[in-house]
């Protein structure tokens, strides 16, 4: 791990692709909130950890799956309130 802020295990996950052939594991936030994003970019910063952001994870590869790093599934963000 890089830097030096640890990560929770907790948010380890394994994630799956598009297609289900590929496979990887990354630490997984999931906002809800402006302030949640933000502090999930502040973790990424802090473990010196790079983010990928996963909407509804059909892209094509890997490319949403972000291993062993910062994912930010916005699916829980999927609406504009103001």
């Amino acid at each position: 791990m890089t830097g030096g802020h640890p990560l929770s295990t907790e948010r380890l996950e394994q994630l799956d692709g598009w297609g289900g052939a590929v496979h990887g594991a990354a630490y997984v936030f999931r906002p809800s909130t402006v302030p949640q994003l933000k502090e999930a970019i502040a973790t990424a910063k802090g473990a010196g950890r790079k983010i990928t952001l996963r909407g509804a994870a059909r892209s094509y590869g890997d490319a949403a799956l972000g291993r062993e790093n910062i994912v930010i599934d916005l699916t829980r963000m999927n609406r504009i309130l103001a």
